[in-house]
């Protein structure tokens, strides 16, 4: 998308060095995770509104509220911003939110399909 819709210059490896460095961040998070979970004596798969509130997820305002995540979010702003350097890009908003518009859509259409199908079930 990067380079046929938003017409940047770059390579494939360009975009894999763009997602990889902001692997970083997954690392804190991960540590983080490690931490909430020791103190709140159960599982924690990630940091978000919805962990906290204890949601189910696969109700569709638990799977919303898991979207809110501020280290997803801290992630996925990165990577749009690092495509738009790698991409050599001037405008760095559309980079950022094609990877979130990405993000966000591609979530959402896993969770209809696997609200629709249930044999789908593990995509969410």
């Amino acid at each position: 998308m990067s380079k046929f819709i938003l017409k940047g210059d770059g390579l494939y490896s360009d975009a894999m060095v763009a997602y990889g460095l902001p692997f970083y961040i997954t690392s804190v998070q991960v540590i983080l995770q490690v931490i909430v979970a020791m103190l709140m004596s159960k599982m924690v798969t990630d940091l978000s509104v919805a962990t906290f509130l204890d949601l189910d997820k696969t109700k569709f305002i638990g799977f919303f509220l898991s979207k809110l995540d501020l280290f997803s979010i801290w992630f996925y702003v990165v990577v749009g911003i690092a495509y738009a350097k790698m991409f050599k890009s001037e405008k760095t908003i559309k980079y950022i939110g094609m990877i979130v518009g990405l993000w966000l859509g591609i979530s959402f259409l896993f969770f209809f399909l696997s609200n629709a199908i249930p044999i789908l079930s593990f995509l969410n």
